[in-house]
């Protein structure tokens, strides 16, 4: 996700400095709900793709960026 977060920050002037704080402090839980969160949006749609025809699965995919 860094270097996404770099595509928005660094046109906007912005820096990683508040992101490494805020990750250094709680590295765990980063790490955890990192995993979390790959098993909860990744997985199923690794699955849907095995089954699913591929325009259903891309307009899924982009529904759950804008979420």
């Amino acid at each position: 996700m860094l270097p996404m977060i770099a595509v928005i920050l660094v046109p906007l002037g912005g820096s990683f400095k508040h992101v490494k704080q805020a990750i250094s402090r709680q590295p765990v839980s980063w790490w955890v709900w990192s995993h979390f969160c790959f098993v909860l949006f990744y997985v199923p749609l690794c699955l849907a793709s095995a089954y699913l025809p591929g325009w259903l699965v891309a307009s899924v995919w982009q529904s759950t960026i804008v979420c």
